[in-house]
């Protein structure tokens, strides 16, 4: 965006085309699904009335709602089936995941590993039942299966696949993706433990949750190009370890179609060349409207001499000090729109009116209402406070100076009133 005080300042090429690059006000980070920005422009170089010439410049996209299925293949590893209450041991060719051997030695009490990976599927095996369907994973695997001999030898695996969608080849812009996963410490074990890759980086880790099922979701996933989504045993390597069920990889977002410029509207720099646009904007302002003077010596209300509008917005400033007391008194007896300079017990020195512990703290009220209004924070140089505020109703306001006693007070408070146009 550019705000000049002329056309000619805005950059521009020789033939009269505008640079949004030598813009001044720019921001090039968005995140995907951004459809506003907020510039704030300060306008004390300029004053009320001077007419501003602003070009506003935007490289947009237009985007295709994106939702998939789970993409994760026998995610739930019901294959291949197996019968009610046994477990048993696949290659990948089988379950359709790719299998490495983790950590652990490669021989153990005179067996040698075998060198093809291999998974462990239960079906209600352990009399523990799958978080989805009948049948579940087991991380840390077996070498020579249900009939073999060997018990408690290093199987932990890691177990992955490569996910891809193709989106166009919008790839800067792609849709967030989640992982859903259940998971669960093998009964009769001390240590399971479990990592989840996205890409290669660490993205959960779970160790000893208890002999149940516990499901979780890895949101805001990106999936760019060919992903991989890997899990792997980490405890220590004895055939026992982390059950995995239920895993989806799932999206529902959107990927980028079409990208466009695109100008805010108005009057285009030149008629022949790109379509570059500006319009103009009179710079606004508080315009006073309105003076009244508020006694202190009264509870009735002083009224403004003319209408505010509902809806538009005002500034209501109140400046001086009256006294609330005949001036002198020990017990303190000057005060403003909101403080007041006591010594008495409701404070000493300088007391806010809206910390008083009654409804009488004195105060600068409007329309008859006995609500404390915050004039704010104090100003003991020149008593000058104000605060905005916007009509409900078109007519004139009114204010007084609340107080318990007025017999003793003397003096008044100016206000003034402007309106914003």
């Amino acid at each position: 965006m550019e705000v000049a005080t002329n056309l000619g300042d805005i950059p521009q090429t020789r033939n009269g085309n505008p640079i949004p690059g030598h813009f001044t006000y720019k921001n090039e980070s968005h995140t995907f699904g951004t459809t506003e920005y907020t510039y704030v422009i300060p306008l004390e170089n300029w004053e009320k009335g001077d007419e501003l010439y602003i070009a506003a410049h935007a490289e947009v996209v237009k985007v295709d709602e994106v939702t998939t299925g789970n993409l994760v293949y026998n995610g739930d590893f019901e294959i291949p089936d197996i019968p009610y209450g046994e477990w048993n041991i696949f290659d990948s060719s089988v379950v359709g995941w790719g299998i490495e051997w983790y950590d652990g030695s490669e021989t153990y009490n005179g067996y040698t590993r075998p060198e093809t990976p291999l998974l462990e599927i239960h079906d209600h095996a352990l009399g523990f039942d799958a978080y989805s369907g009948d049948q579940y994973a087991e991380l840390d695997t077996d070498w020579d299966g249900p009939h073999g001999s060997l018990n408690g030898e290093p199987a932990s695996v890691k177990i992955y696949q490569n996910l891809e969608v193709d989106y166009g080849g919008y790839d800067e812009y792609l849709p967030p993706y989640t992982c859903d996963l259940s998971y669960a410490w093998r009964p009769r074990t001390s240590d399971s433990q479990m990592e989840v890759y996205w890409g290669g980086s660490l993205i959960a880790s779970h160790a000893d949750s208890g002999y149940e099922w516990h499901h979780e979701e890895i949101s805001g996933l990106t999936l760019d190009g060919i992903t991989e989504l890997a899990f792997i045993e980490t405890g220590t390597p004895d055939s026992l370890g982390m059950f995995l069920d239920a895993v989806n990889v799932t999206c529902n977002g959107y990927a980028v179609v079409q990208e466009e410029t695109a100008w805010a509207d108005g009057t285009r720099f030149v008629e022949k060349g790109n379509w570059g646009m500006y319009f103009t904007y009179t710079v606004q302002g508080w315009e006073l409207i309105d003076t009244i003077e508020v006694p202190s010596t009264t509870p009735e209300p002083t009224s403004t001499n003319v209408d505010l509008e509902a809806g538009h917005l005002y500034k209501i400033e109140a400046v001086g000090t009256y006294f609330f007391r005949h001036e002198g008194s020990p017990s303190g007896y000057l005060a403003d729109a909101e403080w007041a300079y006591r010594n008495d017990a409701y404070g000493t020195g300088w007391t806010k009116g809206d910390d008083y512990p009654n409804s009488n703290g004195l105060d600068l009220c409007i329309n008859d209402d006995s609500t404390n209004i915050d004039w704010g924070p104090l100003n003991e140089d020149t008593h000058t406070y104000s605060i905005t505020y916007i009509p409900t109703a078109t007519g004139p306001i009114s204010f007084f100076i609340r107080d318990s006693y007025y017999g003793d007070n003397s003096g008044s408070l100016m206000v003034y009133i402007y309106e914003w146009k």
